[in-house]
């Protein structure tokens, strides 16, 4: 599901991933997390999606032609569109070690 994670050029995470229903992989950017945060704000072209830390879960949007954000995914909320599923344990585990900083991609956002 979850490849090619990486310290991108704004110093956050980006990674490729393909999750339940989509054709094919897209590009995520993992937004700056802070001390004390329980989800992971991550965010491509098409899809705006939460992943709790702690549980795997997330809450993504459904896909928009132009382009998404957290309004988006209310909205998806709100008309039932939105998509949830649980990340695997591995993968999880993989996205929350690099964010920290303690995978190959190290990032100071978050000690």
């Amino acid at each position: 599901m979850i490849t090619n994670i990486r310290k991108n050029c704004v110093g956050t995470i980006s990674f490729d991933a393909k999750f339940p229903k989509m054709r094919k992989p897209q590009d995520f950017i993992v937004y700056p997390v802070r001390e004390g945060d329980k989800n992971l704000l991550i965010q491509s072209d098409n899809f705006w999606a939460e992943i709790n830390i702690e549980s795997g879960a997330v809450n993504m949007s459904a896909r928009k032609a132009q382009y998404a954000n957290s309004t988006w995914l209310a909205l998806c909320v709100v008309r039932k569109t939105n998509r949830k599923f649980s990340l695997t344990e591995e993968n999880l585990k993989q996205l929350v070690s690099a964010t920290k900083g303690k995978d190959e991609a190290k990032t100071s956002f978050l000690k």
